[in-house]
């Protein structure tokens, strides 16, 4: 099992336990996926350096195996669900980036995306 060690915890954190990264200056909020966060003192750029993770804002980095669904507008406004079903929205420079690195993930969850404009909601590995 992969882990990471974190500023101020003594013991390594598992990757896969990781949901998404929240960033406030440079500070970041880690939620888990047992509901519960912890904030530590490293930035955003720091956790995307080190993490397979996907960057859908400038304030928001998201464990891909934790998304359920990518929905992308033709206004080009998009946002991905998580698991846990909250909504966090993915800046327009970002829409095409995401798009492709969910197209591109493995697992047993695989999200849904979808972009309006075509003609049916596809699975990423279709």
């Amino acid at each position: 099992m992969k882990t990471i060690l974190l500023t101020g915890h003594p013991q390594p954190v598992p990757i896969n336990s990781i949901v998404w990264l929240e960033g406030e200056a440079n500070y970041t909020r880690v939620h888990y996926h047992d509901g519960s966060f912890t904030m530590v003192t490293q930035s955003l750029q720091w956790f995307e350096y080190r993490l397979s993770f996907v960057r859908v804002h400038r304030s928001a980095i998201v464990n891909p195996h934790y998304i359920r669904e990518f929905k992308q507008k033709k206004s080009r406004a998009g946002w991905v669900q998580l698991f846990d079903g909250r909504i966090l929205p993915v800046s327009r420079n970002r829409l095409e980036y995401t798009a492709d690195l969910l197209r591109l993930c493995d697992g047993p969850r695989k999200p849904v995306i979808s972009i309006e404009g075509q003609s049916n909601d596809l699975p990423v590995n279709a």
